[in-house]
């Protein structure tokens, strides 16, 4: 929690909170999907031993997915051979097929906001210890991203005063037209 908690790259706190989940259940397979602002898709942004055509594909529908029925009862889920089959799932490395898998809601305030989801090729049961254990690390995972993505936001914000600054300046000491228009052009593209 405190490695988690002290870092500010969103990337790295992502990669963290999916080691420290796949370490605590010594699962090799898994991901860390989030909301995206219409809330009706998954994305994946961090993952561990699961093909790359499923990882780099597009959205997943909360509707159809595992990660869905989780984050609608904000609870965790697992579920094992024929339970998976009504569910869209990604395929592991190397082409094996899932056999079962636990989705734990990553939480902000009690709202989730993605899943972590682990995957097994084994059918695979989890002790109440391992989900207590999860479920406790959620909200932690979810002020981690909460952090890191505040912290992100103002790092943005942040470049973006000091070339709106670095604009003001140019304007006010350039009196040839052309090399302002030169120099408005050079600040904008690198604020983009």
């Amino acid at each position: 929690g405190q490695v988690i908690g002290s870092t500010v790259d969103l990337e790295k706190v992502l990669g963290q909170i999916l080691d420290v989940a796949t370490g605590l259940m010594r699962s090799g397979m898994g991901t860390i999907m989030l909301l995206d602002s219409s809330k009706n898709y998954l994305e994946t942004v961090a993952d561990t031993g699961l093909s790359r055509t499923w990882t780099h594909r597009e959205k997943v529908p909360v509707k159809v997915s595992l990660s869905g029925v989780a984050i609608r009862r904000n609870e965790y889920v697992m579920a094992k051979d024929d339970e998976l089959a009504a569910f869209e799932l990604p395929r592991a490395a190397g082409g094996r097929k899932i056999r079962s898998a636990l989705s734990i809601p990553i939480t902000v305030n009690e709202e989730p906001i993605g899943v972590i989801e682990l995957y097994d090729t084994a059918p695979r049961s989890y002790t109440d210890r391992d989900i207590t254990m999860l479920m406790a690390f959620g909200p932690q995972a979810g002020v981690a991203i909460k952090n890191a993505r505040s912290f992100q936001e103002e790092r943005r914000r942040r470049r973006q005063a000091i070339i709106v600054t670095e604009v003001a300046q140019a304007v006010s000491e350039t009196r040839d037209q052309g090399e302002l228009l030169d120099t408005i052009v050079e600040k904008t593209a690198a604020a983009l």
